[in-house]
């Protein structure tokens, strides 16, 4: 819910500095396909457009998606992704109601991930000789509390986008757009484990480890609507 406000404030800034005649506001659906995308997912977002000369414009838009990625030692872990992008994009007219266009530009993303259960941690992480130990620490009463945290940082990406726009009458017009980021991520993972048997406390695990900085691509497939003001 932070993050729908976040991209509401941000597009509705942007939109104040438009002018009369040459902005254009909307909303798309998008397919997260291509890249490091692991799980193809359906998202969803808005926009807003400047016309800055005949052909060129710019746009801001956020786009909402998830995605499910396996780790070694994790398992399976959720992200919920918020892409900000900046785009200037070059029209290619058809004709009076067709038009390609070409485009890039940079995003700020940010990346959540869910927390792994701890029943993924034992079946991912442990060999057969520790989830032995562990079922036996079970049989004999013992639970295991706490979790992991995975804290990725915020991160600067860069794109280019290929798409079609068909006006429908002097104020609607429909697209279809292929963008593809590249980003890299890094971050933090902090594990708080507490092991107890019979009421008592028999173990506890803190530890901390950096996530070093690697590749996350992904493509977005969009369709969407624009009002033109």
């Amino acid at each position: 819910m932070k993050k729908c406000v976040c991209i509401a404030v941000v597009l509705s800034v942007f939109a104040g500095g438009a002018y009369a005649g040459g902005f254009s506001v909307g909303g798309h659906g998008a397919y997260t396909v291509g890249g490091d995308i692991e799980s193809e997912e359906f998202g969803y977002g808005a926009q807003v457009g400047i016309d800055l000369v005949e052909n060129v414009s710019l746009e801001l838009s956020g786009t909402m998606f998830s995605d499910e990625v396996e780790d070694d030692e994790f398992g399976g872990l959720d992200i919920d992704a918020t892409h900000i992008a900046l785009s200037l994009c070059f029209d290619i007219p058809i004709n009076d109601a067709l038009a390609l266009y070409v485009g890039g530009g940079a995003s700020y993303n940010m990346i959540d991930v869910d927390e792994p259960s701890i029943e993924s941690l034992i079946a991912t992480a442990m060999d057969p000789a520790e989830a032995a130990a562990y079922d036996a620490f079970v049989a004999a009463g013992g639970t295991l509390a706490g979790g992991v945290d995975v804290d990725v940082d915020d991160s600067v990406g860069y794109h280019v986008c290929a798409g079609i726009s068909l006006a429908l009458s002097d104020s609607v017009e429909l697209f279809g757009e292929y963008r593809f980021t590249w980003m890299d991520i890094e971050g933090e993972i902090n594990a708080e484990l507490t092991a107890m048997q019979g009421g008592v406390t028999v173990e506890q695990v803190s530890e901390s480890a950096e996530i070093e900085e690697d590749s996350y691509n992904f493509g977005l497939a969009r369709v969407g609507v624009n009002i033109l003001l």
